[in-house]
């Protein structure tokens, strides 16, 4: 944003305090921070700047901030963007952003949002961790008649609303079973192709070793 329109002096604090957009600034010292006001005192080698006005270091770069001048160019406050003008800091007046606290309503708002976001959230993470028909899982549990134990890789091929929801099918032996939502969790495509990868890798070595 180049050269600001409608910054307001007051009277009372001199050049202490402005507002901005109805937000109160008040002069600080110390390096410029992103969301200063600068207001420029001494335009002697800064060229687009008008002596007096106001600028919102709005501009970010990496660790470069800065503002942008009377005809676009952005001018770097630490650093170079279009322009550098660090040896000029002492040209300007600085001026910070008061936080004004929070009524007791504004507070409640903000909780109630951010409730909302946290329900939301937790219902994607609910919905990503749901067991679907096509989804591969791992028995952490024997399954229901026991044909399955801690680690295999099987495919849901069945979903139901019983307490007893998901038949299960191993991939590489043919067999199934019912399995109940304790028993199994959820893994990747990838995670499943791995494993199944892994268990033909130990079979054929037990093959092999027994051979010998």
């Amino acid at each position: 944003m180049a050269k600001l329109v409608g910054v307001l002096k007051t009277d009372q604090t001199g050049d202490d305090v402005i507002y901005y957009d109805g937000v109160e600034y008040v002069k600080t010292e110390g390096p410029v921070q992103f969301g200063d006001i600068l207001r420029c005192i001494d335009t002697d080698f800064l060229a687009d700047i008008s002596l007096g006005g106001y600028y919102l270091v709005n501009i970010q770069d990496g660790g470069v901030i800065g503002f942008l001048d009377d005809v676009g160019d952005s001018e770097g406050v630490n650093g170079g963007l279009d322009y550098d003008i660090s040896y000029a800091e002492h040209k300007f007046t600085v001026f910070r952003r008061v936080e004004t606290p929070q009524t007791p309503a504004e507070i409640r708002t903000a909780i109630e949002t951010k409730r909302g976001e946290i329900a939301e959230l937790e219902a994607k993470l609910a919905d990503l961790s749901a067991i679907k028909l096509g989804d591969w899982v791992r028995v952490v549990a024997d399954s229901h008649n026991g044909y399955f134990h801690d680690g295999d890789i099987l495919r849901v091929i069945a979903v139901d609303d019983t307490v007893i929801p998901y038949q299960v099918k191993d991939c590489l032996r043919g067999a199934r079973d019912w399995t109940c939502k304790a028993s199994v969790v959820k893994i990747t495509a990838d995670e499943a192709k791995a494993a199944l990868i892994a268990k033909v890798e130990e079979a054929f070595k037990e093959a092999k070793t027994s051979a010998s």
